[in-house]
């Protein structure tokens, strides 16, 4: 069994699905840490390209309350504002109004816009779990996922991804790039499970007419692509190296 594990992200970029769709179950890593938001940190907010016309890109950033840097995903709260979903559901729109198929981002947004309403508004992993699960639905992801937090396993850094690949009985575990640094090969060797690296070679893809820019949220592939979106994310995984 493949096994991924990722920390949850908000709208993520091609490649967290793209190694989804290459595992037989994923890992929500959402036991740790959320770290410094808005600091090379991707759980709380993603670029997206801005309105033709207009330079560059712009980034959608979740608030979150002050001093917890060092909860746990799973526990943060969100700050005491409704109105993000409003903004970032706007900010959406107007980005992709033109692009081929700014209808899935008319409904993305109108989703945003309930996450104000939702039955959990002040805690940041629904918010995660939602628009993540939208978005899976809309590339017909259909990969088992479950939460660290509710596995008990215990440790930190590599310690605790093999942990958590022997509790759940992986023969692979599927790795980011970064992997090959900070894993212990060898006590992956000894405890049976193979190693293999997702090193994603990321597609390209008309955006509008307008030069390409890579590394955006999949929020972009789906306003361009719209139901060819999968089959993108498939010819990426062709090309990627390193998978098994």
């Amino acid at each position: 069994m493949i096994v991924s594990i990722m920390q949850p992200a908000y709208l993520p970029w091609l490649g967290y699905f793209d190694r989804l769709l290459r595992s037989d179950l994923h890992i929500v890593l959402d036991s740790v840490p959320l770290g410094t938001p808005n600091k090379n940190n991707f759980i709380t907010r993603n670029r997206i390209r801005r309105a033709r016309g207009r330079s560059d890109t712009t980034w959608l950033s979740i608030p979150v309350a002050a001093g917890q840097h060092r909860t746990p995903i799973h526990e943060v709260m969100l700050a005491e504002t409704l109105q993000w979903p409003a903004r970032h559901a706007e900010t959406l729109w107007h980005a992709y109004a033109r692009a081929a198929w700014s209808g899935e981002v008319r409904e993305l947004a109108a989703h945003i816009r309930q996450l104000a309403n939702a039955s959990e508004p002040g805690r940041l992993a629904p918010v995660l779990q939602h628009t993540t699960q939208w978005l899976r639905d809309r590339l017909a992801i259909a990969t088992p996922t479950v939460q660290s937090s509710t596995l008990d396993v215990q440790g930190a850094k590599g310690d605790l991804i093999l942990a958590l690949c022997q509790h759940v009985g992986a023969s692979t575990y599927l790795s980011g790039p970064f992997g090959r640094d900070y894993l212990d090969h060898a006590a992956f060797a000894r405890a049976g499970i193979a190693l293999a690296f997702h090193d994603y070679a990321h597609p390209v893809y008309s955006q509008d007419g307008q030069s390409f820019l890579p590394f955006l949220s999949v929020v972009d592939l789906l306003a361009h692509c719209g139901p060819a979106s999968r089959d993108v994310l498939r010819g990426a995984h062709a090309q990627s190296a390193g998978a098994p």
